[in-house]
């Protein structure tokens, strides 16, 4: 298995909120969200501890809707098998912004601060997906030059 931490990511405001929604973008006019956004983004280099855990797994065979593995789990179900059918590997991870996000809520919930809650929950989503996004792009270039084949992600 491997564990990578090495992700330089930036929280770009404008793309955020183009993320999130018009909605979003309209509460971040309001001033008092305005200054709680920006504390956030003051506190997030404190926070912020990107990882992913992930591996490759050899698929034995399918088993009705899903996945025999080759070390016996059963994984999948439903439409990824109609997807995945020809693939004789699987690339399995997950990824997290770090504990700290997680505490940080927490403190967050018990102050009753739920506004602060629903900023910092769509900054980590953000993240997390930005995460995600580089590690599958990284993926897919360097097994396509290895001439291996992908289904999608």
């Amino acid at each position: 298995m491997t564990i990578e931490q090495d992700f330089d990511l930036i929280l770009d405001q404008k793309v955020l909120a183009a993320t999130q929604g018009k909605r979003f973008s309209r509460l971040l006019e309001k001033p008092k969200i305005a200054r709680i956004f920006d504390e956030i983004l003051n506190n997030l280099p404190q926070l912020y501890e990107p990882q992913l855990i992930w591996d490759i797994f050899p698929i034995n065979k399918i088993i009705g809707n899903s996945f025999l593995l080759k070390n016996g789990i059963v994984i999948g179900g439903g439409p990824v098998i109609q997807v995945m059918k020809e693939a004789s590997e699987i690339i399995l991870g997950m990824c997290t912004v770090g504990i700290k996000f997680d505490k940080q809520l927490d403190e967050y919930r018990h102050s009753g601060n739920n506004l602060a809650v629903v900023i910092l929950e769509s900054i980590a989503n953000f993240l997390v997906d930005q995460v995600r996004e580089t590690f599958f792009k990284q993926t897919i270039l360097k097994y396509t030059n290895e001439g291996k084949s992908f289904g999608s992600g």
